[in-house]
Order: structure tokens, then C-alpha cells, then sequence
């Protein structure tokens, strides 16, 4: 086999081609000679080049393509990125605001409670929650501080979603403070009819409960109290209300009864001069009445009784 192959190289090397080269101008013609071996050699080599430069281009085709389209990627990925951190930091603004709004609703339901007198009941704190366990508004603001670190743990959409649970929660707060309004519109008009104010100014010539009658000597339980002054002192309401009698009772006098509401009603007797009449809505503090002595009488006072459900009970304990 090797000696067959070793023939047949020795036979292309000593074999020729011959290339003849023939003027038209009548010139003796030229003869050019090549060995096989070369001839064949030269072949390969030119079809291998093109072979390879074919491929070679191919190959670049594909790098520069492959190039291109990273390099799109790569800018739009730089301009998403920048629209991203751009959307956080809104996000951050949004959370910021948010915050502010839910602390501001916070001081002012406690500063509300403490007005009327509800600091005793539970204040509710919002808090944020970005799975089951709850986060404080701080830790939210701690996050947000350091929006660099924020930012490599959540992605845009969790942001999102927090920025609707955040505003959820404040919708709820916004609904809490709407009943708490009503709550303490309540809570207003109840201590506008409660009967703590003084019906006028004097002196207690007789407490609550048993006593001697001053003017029949027996024992008698006085169900209010009297506050004894000048003639045509000044008599107001203890309590916002709608007046229910003004009119003379026996043993009264010329007298005014108010019905305030939440089972409290007042009574002002002895009064020498009625200033309303029955179903005027008198305020608390406003005049009704001028003191006296009419009725069961020994002198100008006037005679107050406060009666919680249907039962009178001590004035004292209601004014302050």
C-alpha cells in the first residue's frame, strides 16, 4: 500500500501539464510547463481558502449579529433599569406621602379622644403588612431610607403591591376616622345635654335627699336641691334640651322642665318670670328663667332637680 502510494506521488511529480501560448501576430509560439503535483497543490489550496473564508464570514455574520443584538439588549435593559429607578423613587414619594397622611390621622384621632374625653378607649395604630406578619410604619420608613438595598430585594411589581396595601390601609383608617367623627358628633351632643352647669349662682340653702319641711316641720325628702339668691336672678339651663313644661304645679311655683335626651330631664322651680315656652329648643347656658318665690316658698331660690330615668337623683353628682 505504501509503495503503491509513494508510485503514484513519484508519477504526479515527473508528470506535466503543458500550457501552449500562441500570438496572432504570427510569433512563434511559447510553450509553459507545470508539474501535477503543483498544479494540484494550488487547487487545494484555493478551494480550502475559499472554504475557510466562507465560514470564516459566517461566523462573523453570526458574531456581529449575536453583538447587535446585545447590544439592544444591553440599552434596553439601561433604559428600563433608569424608567425603574425613576418609578421607585415616585413609589418612595408615594410611600413618604402615605405615611405622613396615616401618621397626621393617627395624631388626630388621639388628639379628638383626649377633646371629648375618649382617650380611655382603644386607639388602633395602622400597620403595614408585606406578607401575614406585621410591619410597622418605621421599619416601612427604614426601607425606604436605604431605597438602594429596597431596591435589590423587591422587585417593581411587590413595590407595587405594597403601595396598594399601604393605601388600602389608609382607606380603612380614612373609614375608622369617618366613624370616629360620627363618634364624637355623638359624644358632643351627649355633654352638650348633660346637666352639669349650674342653673345660677347662690347659696345651697337645702341638699338632696330627707329633710324638716321649713314650712310644715315634718320629715320630707327634697329631691333637689335650692340655690337661694337675689330677686330675678338669672336661671339657665343645665343641659341643651327641648322644653317639655313651663307652667305653674302646685307646691312648685311657676316652673320649667326640660327633657335633654339619654333619659336626663331637669326641673327649675320658684321662678318668678318663665322666659320659654313648651317645645322651644333651649342651648345649655341659655336663660330661661328669672328666681323667685312662687309656690311652697320662703324666699328667692331656685329649685333644681335633675331625674335620670324617671328617678331623681342627687344634682351634685352631675354638676361640676
Amino acid at each position: 500500500m505504501g509503495d503503491l502510494f509513494k508510485a503514484k506521488v513519484k508519477r504526479l511529480y515527473d508528470e506535466y501539464y503543458s500550457f501552449l501560448f500562441i500570438p496572432d501576430d504570427g510569433k512563434p509560439f511559447f510553450e509553459f510547463k507545470l508539474k501535477k503535483i503543483f498544479i494540484y497543490i494550488t487547487l487545494f489550496l484555493i478551494v480550502s481558502s475559499t472554504i475557510y473564508s466562507l465560514f470564516m464570514t459566517q461566523i462573523t455574520v453570526e458574531s456581529y449579529s449575536d453583538l447587535s443584538s446585545k447590544i439592544s439588549e444591553t440599552s434596553f435593559l439601561t433604559v428600563t433599569t433608569q424608567d425603574q429607578k425613576e418609578h421607585i423613587q415616585d413609589l418612595k414619594s408615594e410611600f413618604d406621602k402615605i405615611n405622613e397622611k396615616i401618621y397626621y390621622l393617627n395624631e388626630l384621632e388621639m388628639n379628638i379622644r383626649n377633646i371629648v374625653g375618649l382617650q380611655d378607649q382603644t386607639v388602633a395604630t395602622v400597620q403595614v403588612s408585606r406578607s401575614s406578619d406585621a410591619r410597622s410604619f418605621n421599619e416601612l420608613q427604614d426601607r425606604l431610607d436605604n431605597a438602594d438595598i429596597y431596591t435589590s430585594q423587591k422587585s417593581d411589581e411587590n413595590l407595587n403591591l405594597e403601595a396598594l396595601e399601604i393605601n388600602s390601609q389608609l382607606d380603612s383608617k380614612i373609614d375608622e376616622m369617618n366613624k370616629l367623627i360620627k363618634e364624637v358628633e355623638e359624644r358632643l351632643r351627649y355633654l352638650e345635654a348633660y346637666p352639669d352647669r349650674w342653673p345660677t349662682y347662690g347659696r345651697i340653702s337645702s341638699y338632696y335627699g330627707w329633710r324638716t319641711h321649713p314650712i310644715y316641720r315634718n320629715k320630707d325628702f327634697h329631691t333637689g336641691i335650692d340655690i337661694a339668691n337675689s330677686y330675678g336672678t338669672a336661671i339657665v339651663a343645665s343641659g341643651s334640651g327641648k322644653v317639655t313644661y313651663s307652667g305653674y304645679k302646685n307646691g312648685y311655683g311657676k316652673v320649667i322642665i326640660i327633657n335633654h335626651g339619654y333619659g336626663y330631664q331637669t326641673l327649675y322651680g320658684h321662678n318668678s318670670k318663665l322666659l320659654v315656652d313648651v317645645g322651644d329648643y333651649v342651648k345649655k347656658g341659655q336663660v330661661i328663667a328669672k328666681m323667685g318665690s312662687t309656690g311652697t316658698s320662703t324666699g328667692n331660690h331656685c329649685h333644681f332637680e335633675v331625674i335620670q330615668n324617671n328617678k331623681t337623683i342627687n344634682p351634685l353628682k352631675t354638676l361640676k
